[in-house]
């Protein structure tokens, strides 16, 4: 019976974040092929003109994720060794050696990649084999990187003009303009910056991944962390300016959604979680990787800082919740009671004991010392966001629900409740007391606890033709 319900859960928590994922449209990136007319002496650049149709249209197939005729692309030494056939992918000064242009040229439908789909531009194969006369040269520095990583970062097509229908809000953060509090959410391709008191989109800021699932502001420097990508393809954090509404820098790329993103304001740092279990620490101040390393084997929900900026603790799809150092990413506590996927987590206000929570409605207050349960509350409805504030943590549930957990007793201290679906993502703005929330169903509430939790609300949706802001 426990198999059951728990095979049940865990499809339907897949199927959600999948839902999250994807959202409601198509997705695309700009890719230009550079022309195969150039001199037949013009040096071909593996960086620039094969990588990125590689990582656009190979590694969803041919990937640590998802290894096709035991074949992996995603790195460029990955890329010279055979896969099942035993023959050669890449044969230097020799074309018609090399079993990778081989399969791109074939006639053959049932050998030709990439497979069940159109087959490449004609000039994208001929550059191949150029590439491949001239030496086969590799100019994108470390060969084991993951090719995402060595692609100059792409402009995003801009988004829609409209919505045709509400888009789930996976992720929302307040951020200060002047003498008011907008709310920012992830839209397609955007931010989408909304003034809560009248309930209008204000700015639409775009450069930015098809689905967003994280954002945080380091009110410091003045800018947000935009955690994102495109299932199978592409995850990335960019940093966007909120002075001239700008992506500045796209510090960390992946192969895969980049799902969680949060700031260490102690010390001006971001950190990211990504599908693929991996964890990455971001300098503030100059936009570099401090560190990266796999932390989980699913994917990485939630992320959130220690209040002393010490300590990292991820929710993950193995339903384990884990805590990290926040100096090098090695791993400190695990806790792995949720038998489930974990979908939050953050730390309580002393540092000392972390709340983690899942779909089966239980929050655990667990130690960072021996990673033991100390407490576990039913919150009803499952828990889909973890939020610290206002002196205890806030909870994201089912049936539109938010539940404050009291960081002292440990007890339920408040809910509120409008919104239909599940909330999956919260913000919280402290000096105006106000509690936002996101729904899978797309809609955005926010509550005013100063005045009696009166809420303002309206749906995720653009419906008039306010075009995204430099």
């Amino acid at each position: 019976m426990a198999d059951s319900w728990r095979r049940k859960h865990t499809r339907e928590s897949i199927m959600l974040l999948r839902l999250l994922i994807v959202g409601l449209f198509a997705s695309g990136w700009s890719v230009t092929i550079a022309s195969a007319a150039e001199p037949a002496d013009a040096s071909v650049s593996f960086r620039r003109d094969l990588a990125p149709v590689l990582r656009d249209q190979c590694l969803a197939c041919h990937s640590a994720q998802k290894t096709e005729g035991g074949y992996r692309l995603d790195t460029f030494a990955m890329l010279l060794k055979p896969g099942d056939s035993g023959d050669m992918p890449v044969t230097a000064g020799k074309p018609d050696e090399s079993e990778l242009l081989r399969r791109l040229e074939s006639d053959d439908e049932s050998e030709r990649m990439p497979y069940e789909s159109d087959p490449l531009p004609a000039d994208f194969v001929k550059l191949v084999r150029r590439w491949i006369a001239q030496g086969a040269r590799y100019d994108g520095g470390d060969p084991s990187a993951p090719i995402v990583t060595i692609v100059a970062p792409g402009t995003h097509p801009p988004p829609p003009e409209t919505y045709a229908r509400p888009l789930p809000v996976a992720a929302m953060a307040w951020i200060r303009q002047g003498d008011r509090w907008l709310l920012a959410t992830g839209g397609y391709r955007e931010l989408l910056l909304w003034d809560p008191v009248q309930a209008t989109l204000v700015r639409r800021v775009g450069n930015l991944p098809s689905r967003i699932h994280g954002m945080a502001v380091d009110t410091k420097r003045n800018r947000v962390a935009v955690a994102g990508g495109e299932p199978g393809r592409l995850g990335e954090v960019r940093i966007v300016d909120t002075g001239s509404w700008e992506v500045v820098a796209v510090p960390w790329v992946r192969g895969d959604v980049v799902l969680s993103v949060a700031v260490d304001e102690v010390h001006g740092r971001w950190a990211a979680g990504a599908s693929d279990g991996y964890v990455a620490v971001i300098n503030g101040e100059d936009l570099t990787v401090l560190w990266s390393a796999e932390v989980h084997k699913e994917w990485v929900k939630q992320i959130a800082w220690s209040p002393q900026g010490d300590r990292i603790a991820t929710a993950g799809f193995d339903d384990q919740a884990i805590v990290v150092s926040a100096k090098d990413g090695k791993i400190e506590q695990v806790f792995a009671e949720h038998k489930q996927p974990v979908w939050g987590i953050s730390f309580l206000p002393d540092g000392k004991d972390v709340v983690s929570g899942d779909e089966s409605a239980r929050a655990f207050f667990w130690s960072v010392s021996d990673g033991k349960k100390q407490v576990e509350v039913r919150v009803g409805g499952g828990v889909f966001a973890l939020l610290a504030g206002d002196g205890g943590l806030f909870a994201g549930a089912r049936g539109g629900r938010v539940v404050k957990l009291d960081g002292k007793t440990r007890k339920e201290s408040g809910r509120w409740s409008g919104p239909k679906g599940r909330v999956v993502s919260l913000a919280w703005e402290p000096s105006k007391q106000w509690l936002a929330a996101g729904t899978d169903l797309g809609e955005v509430w926010v509550w005013r606890l100063k005045e009696k939790n009166q809420a303002w609300h309206w749906t995720h949706r653009v419906t008039a033709t306010l075009q995204p802001q430099p």
